[in-house]
């Protein structure tokens, strides 16, 4: 997302937000949930704004109880599993496949996962131009690809698929791994030639398409995972069970807040829902593979 000082657009819009966001505060003597997510996590938009959203979202959810949620984002994957460790944070929001490095630390009960566009499940497209003489993955083999951050899940998806072609891991395979915090960055750059594939999600591609609608016929899509969850929520597994079962059964009516669609809309952000162990296994699947698949290089 662009600097709000060059952009005058979204200077009012985070000016807006954060008035909103000061009437959502509660007096001081409430309980405070500390909550993190990575930096490494999020991508179209910038830290400043995820902790905008996620404060607005659960505030203005839980304004008239005795929670208050405060948002910090962490530089990296690391620093939020250390801080989770040390007992700075009372809950996180991760990447899927960091969560399950964590989950250990975390509640049992079941989590939470975000909502962008139709499901909370999202598919990963491989995408290349039409008119490029690229039909398989093997042809990409030295070429550049865009990978926008905050991908980690698509990157999962993307490495199995290479090992499993004996094509070896992503860094080695591709020539150049371009990065940005916009998926909107990597379509651009594929369709201007600057580099010859891209790795998006599939709300990201219609989105993109529907805004020009030249980009679903120049670009096609090479290869596509099946449904993911990319991003879960979930508490520490000291937090107060009672306090746990206060805040749950709450957070899935986001949708019924009138006061957030203007959030929602600005953010592309449709909603927070429960999951299971079940939404979260085709992701486990992929990451025991990737380890598989890595050690059996290694010992070759």
């Amino acid at each position: 997302m662009e600097n709000g000082l060059k952009n005058p657009h979204l200077l009012f819009v985070r000016f807006i937000i954060l008035l909103f966001f000061s009437s959502t505060l509660h007096a001081d003597g409430h309980n405070i949930v500390r909550v993190g997510g990575s930096a490494e996590s999020i991508y179209d938009t910038n830290i400043t704004d995820v902790e905008i959203m996620f404060s607005l979202l659960f505030n203005e959810m839980f304004k008239e109880d005795d929670e208050q949620f405060k948002i910090e984002i962490y530089n990296s994957d690391d620093t939020l599993e250390r801080g989770l460790k040390q007992g700075e944070l009372d809950a996180i929001f991760a990447n899927t496949v960091h969560y399950l490095e964590i989950e250990e630390l975390l509640n049992k009960s079941p989590s939470f996962a975000v909502q962008h566009g139709d499901s909370v499940h999202s598919k990963y497209f491989l995408i290349v131009r039409e008119n490029d003489s690229i039909d398989k993955l093997a042809d990409l083999q030295g070429k550049k690809i865009f990978i926008p951050s905050g991908h980690t899940v698509g990157e999962l998806f993307l490495g199995v698929q290479l090992l499993r072609s004996n094509h070896g891991p992503l860094d080695v395979f591709f020539s150049e791994v371009r990065r940005s915090n916009k998926s909107n960055d990597a379509i651009v750059s594929l369709f201007f030639g600057q580099v010859d594939a891209a790795l998006v999600t599939e709300f990201s591609f219609e989105v993109a398409s529907e805004l020009n609608p030249q980009i679903a016929t120049s670009l096609k899509i090479l290869s596509k995972s099946e449904p993911l969850v990319h991003m879960v929520i979930s508490v520490h597994n000291d937090f107060p069970q009672d306090r746990v079962d206060n805040i749950y059964p709450r957070l899935g009516g986001i949708e019924e807040l009138p006061r957030l669609d203007f959030l929602r809309k600005t953010f592309r952000f449709e909603g927070i829902h429960q999951i299971n162990n079940e939404d979260l296994s085709n992701v486990r699947a992929l990451s025991n593979e990737y380890r598989q698949l890595m050690s059996r290089r290694a010992i070759k």
